[in-house]
């Protein structure tokens, strides 16, 4: 019994830690500033990778935040550009960053078409999560300020799929019962900033 719930609280302490904010990599080194060390025009590689098997997906991507007349919004424009039968295929998505409580970290991606998402800074990251479809999509996206690259903006999403989850634990020797789901692909970019 004793064994059970050391375990059980060994986990929870574990989930409790992966809920606190994400702390930066130094001490010292405080997290950028949201959006103001955003502003610019960055550009990178991005890979998709998918299960075991399946070749990645490789392309280019392009963020591009700007501020607006509204000091509340911002310019949030993604730009994918992939190979396709040997010719670029180019996707914009003109977007809108807004502020919701900035002080407090909360944000929304307004994607212009009715479709809003909201997001969270937190340790200096921007978080978001979202389903669409048969997916649940989680994101990452990280501004590294220092460095002798210079600045870089590390993008990731992770796709699972809600209906796969598995639920374990629960049982009578009081572990929570808990819900997994499997992740199916991770898709992540590494982008500097470009003068343009």
């Amino acid at each position: 019994m004793a064994t059970s719930l050391a375990g059980a609280s060994f986990a929870m302490a574990s989930i409790l830690l992966s809920l606190q904010p994400a702390s930066s990599d130094r001490a010292d080194a405080k997290p950028p500033r949201f959006p103001e060390d955003w502003v610019g025009v960055w550009r990178g590689p991005a890979v998709v990778d998918r299960s075991a098997g399946t070749a990645p997906l490789r392309f280019t991507m392009e963020m591009r935040v700007a501020p607006t007349s509204n000091p509340d919004r911002y310019a949030w424009t993604i730009v994918y550009d992939a190979p396709e039968g040997g010719a670029q295929t180019r996707q914009e998505r003109k977007y809108e960053l807004v502020a919701v409580d900035a002080a407090a970290g909360k944000w929304r991606v307004d994607e212009k078409n009715g479709i809003v998402l909201d997001v969270a800074v937190l340790g200096g990251r921007l978080y978001g999560q979202f389903e669409v479809g048969e997916v649940r999509i989680t994101t990452t996206d990280r501004l590294e300020v220092s460095g002798a690259e210079g600045p870089r903006w590390t993008v990731e999403m992770i796709t699972t799929r809600p209906a796969e989850a598995r639920e374990t634990g629960g049982d009578d020797a009081g572990s929570p019962k808990v819900t997994t789901w499997l992740p199916v692909s991770v898709q992540r970019a590494e982008m500097a900033r470009v003068r343009e």
